[in-house]
């Protein structure tokens, strides 16, 4: 039976008029909050707060959504009312890039720290797929790549987009993680400029995230590369070159430090990149040159066919004369030199 407290805190806090995004906040803090809680009630209760919080995220009509995390406030309140006095919310662990490249680990009973984990492995790949981005891109597209994007910069959206698919493709208790995660280290000022860019660099970030094999991150590469230079580039720009965007990527760039493995993999990007462009370019030259080398031969051909008889006789007589000249002037050299 549902106290009578629960009933009427969850209808007050339904008709509040509080906006849906901050519901999701509270929410995610509280579950957070319960998820840490060593109170035996807190703890009995939380397959269901994990119910409701996924919910809440995966309700496509906002009365859904505001259901879900309406329940999961109600119940922590009502159960545990001094969890609610917690204005300063869960202490989000600092994330570290210098870890396992493909870990997956996510426990509910210890939510924050095995998620943030998860976050910070899930950025790393989304970033060293940046990295091997470099290789695919031609000379005009790598010249845009430079201007646009530095080491830092793809930290950060590497960071936004672990985020971003913890949210919106896996949710539940590490969609809670995430949202604590965007508030605590600045990265919910980006949630727009993140979901303005995702659909076209979907098969990017579904790629990298769900990679286990270091080939797969070539793949992730590859598709970013094909979308920077399929039309993104104005796009990307106007994320990056945003007041928003560098104000955020200044204090990641504080609070996350770039592992020196990662520093080598740009440099060793870099180097690749532009050995893979210079083939590309002397093959082309060597391309041209055939086909030049091509016309031109042709084009004698064309000359040869339209002389007569007797001038291809004596053309060939002279080209024989010229042979014995250039046969004897090289014997006379070879006798003068002994």
């Amino acid at each position: 039976m549902i106290p009578a407290s629960l009933s009427t805190r969850y209808r007050e806090i339904l008709t509040s008029g509080t906006p849906t995004a901050e519901l999701e906040r509270q929410a995610s803090a509280l579950y957070l909050r319960a998820a840490q809680s060593s109170d035996g009630k807190l703890r009995d209760e939380l397959d269901s707060l994990t119910h409701w919080l996924r919910l809440g995220q995966g309700g496509d009509e906002d009365k859904v959504r505001r259901r879900g995390f309406g329940m999961v406030i109600a119940l922590v309140i009502t159960l545990a009312p001094t969890l609610a006095d917690d204005a300063a919310g869960p202490a989000v662990p600092e994330l570290s890039l210098d870890q396992a490249l493909f870990y997956r680990g996510f426990e509910a009973s210890s939510p924050l720290s095995t998620g943030v984990r998860h976050l910070g492995a899930a950025a790393l790949r989304l970033l060293v797929s940046l990295l091997r981005s470099i290789r695919y891109l031609d000379d005009a597209a790598w010249a845009e790549f430079q201007r646009l994007l530095s080491l830092e910069s793809m930290k950060t959206l590497g960071l936004v987009f672990a985020a971003w698919v913890a949210v919106t493709v896996v949710g539940g208790p590490l969609a809670a993680v995430a949202n604590a995660a965007l508030m605590a280290w600045g990265l919910s000022g980006l949630w727009e400029q993140a979901k303005s860019l995702a659909g076209a660099l979907s098969d990017w970030w579904q790629t990298a995230y769900r990679a286990t094999r270091d080939e797969q991150l070539d793949q992730a590469g590859e598709s970013f590369a094909r979308a920077f230079a399929g039309g993104l580039i104005t796009a990307l720009e106007v994320v990056v070159t945003h007041r928003a965007f560098r104000t955020v990527e200044a204090q990641i760039a504080r609070r996350v430090p770039t592992p020196q493995r990662l520093r080598s993999e740009y440099e060793r990007a870099v180097k690749e990149g532009e050995s893979q462009r210079r083939t590309a370019r002397e093959r082309v030259m060597k391309a041209e040159e055939a086909v030049a080398s091509g016309a031109r031969g042709e084009g004698m051909r064309k000359a040869a066919n339209s002389l007569p008889d007797a001038a291809l006789y004596a053309g060939g007589a002279a080209a024989v004369l010229g042979l014995a000249a250039l046969t004897a002037w090289g014997l006379s050299e070879s006798k003068g030199a002994a």
